[in-house]
């Protein structure tokens, strides 16, 4: 008796990792163009849809669909053909999407952040031992009222929250992607010199994920 409720655990657990280390579109919904047709803007993290490695804690999945973050349903959707799914986050805590333009730098996205951040999808633009940043998106809908003709209009919109925090010393703190504010965290000197010897652009992800990098080794 106690060798069947072995084995019959043993092919229960191993079916139940099979489901967890593959997609299924088992359970997923139709893609709809049109869901959000009537609110101006988007509530997607980046403009194109991109492939990328989804981790889970048993491995790692090299997903050929398109993926992108909705900050409005605070869900990865992936989308496959005319189907998608939002991604299980219960299960799966990292992905690395892909950046076409620079490969070596993928865009990596986790939910071990910091306690005080609440669990939340971040996207990790430095890790390191003395210093960590981090960015958080959001998508909420804005609604105002225009004149138009002698007649009031009604209108939506998509307004996205960006937030970027610096965790160090077991804190987490508000920051700006701004020279200024970046000097009084790391010294006017030694930001200004590596911004200019590596003529970064601050608004461009992977010269941040270099600019933070090369703070950390000085």
């Amino acid at each position: 008796m106690k060798l069947l409720i072995t084995l019959t655990l043993v092919l229960f657990t191993n079916l139940l990792l099979a489901q967890k280390t593959e997609l299924s579109f088992t359970n997923s919904f139709e893609v709809n163009e049109e869901v959000y047709k009537d609110i101006k803007g988007t509530p997607y993290f980046f403009d194109d849809w991109k492939p990328g490695k989804i981790y889970s804690f048993l491995d790692t999945l090299v997903v050929p669909y398109q993926i992108n973050y909705n900050g409005f349903t605070k869900a990865f959707e992936i989308k496959n053909g005319d189907r998608f799914i939002n991604l299980d986050d219960s299960y799966y805590k990292e992905l690395d999407l892909d950046n076409a333009q620079n490969p070596d730098y993928p865009y990596h996205f986790s939910k071990f952040g910091p306690k005080s951040l609440g669990g939340r999808w971040i996207q990790v633009i430095h890790e390191g031992p003395d210093f960590s940043i981090y960015l958080t998106f959001e998508a909420a809908i804005n609604e105002s009222q225009i004149q138009d003709v002698g007649k009031t209009l009604n209108v939506k919109s998509f307004t996205d929250r960006t937030q970027y925090y610096i965790y160090t010393e077991g804190k987490v703190e508000f920051l700006k992607m701004k020279k200024k504010e970046l000097r009084d965290y790391f010294g006017k000197k030694l930001v200004d010199g590596i911004i200019k010897e590596n003529k970064l652009d601050l608004d461009e992800y992977v010269d941040q994920v270099k600019l933070f990098a090369l703070i950390e080794q000085n």
